[in-house]
C-alpha cells in the first residue's frame, strides 16, 4: 500500500514506485544466530534446502523492477517478487488480486501513520 500511495504522490515527476519482495526464505547466516528451537530446525532442515534462495538471487526482483522497460508501462498496482518456486525469477502480480484491504483509504492511513512515526 505504501508503494501505491507513493506512486500516486509522484505522478507526473517521472519517478515510479513499486512494491518488491526479495523472497520468502533467503539462505543467509541469520538462522545461525537464532537460539535452537523447533522453528529453527524446521527452517534449516526442511525449508531452506528445498525452497531457500541464495543471497545473489534475492536481488533479482529489485534489479528487474529498477531496470526493465516493461515495468514503466505498468501501473503501480503491481508487486514484483520471486515466482512460486522461489527460484529468483521475477514474477509480477497485481496487488489487489491477493488482498481486498488494499484501498485508497487504507493507503492514506498507512501513509499518515508512517509520516507520524518518522516525521515529515
Amino acid at each position: 500500500m505504501f508503494a501505491l500511495h507513493l506512486d500516486k504522490l509522484l505522478e507526473g515527476t517521472g519517478v515510479r514506485s513499486f512494491a518488491v519482495h526479495p523472497g520468502s526464505f533467503i539462505k543467509t547466516e541469520i538462522f545461525n544466530k537464532m537460539k535452537l528451537s523447533l522453528f529453527k530446525l524446521f527452517i534449516t532442515w526442511f525449508v531452506l534446502p528445498f525452497k531457500g534462495m541464495c543471497v545473489e538471487d534475492s536481488g533479482i526482483s529489485g534489479l528487474y523492477c529498477a531496470t526493465s522497460p516493461e515495468v514503466l508501462g505498468l501501473d503501480s498496482g503491481y508487486f514484483f517478487g520471486p515466482d512460486e518456486k522461489n527460484n529468483g525469477f521475477t514474477d509480477k502480480r497485481q496487488v489487489g488480486t491477493w488482498n481486498d484491504g488494499v484501498t485508497d483509504k487504507n493507503s492514506q492511513i498507512l501513509w499518515n501513520k508512517t509520516k507520524e512515526l518518522v516525521g515529515d
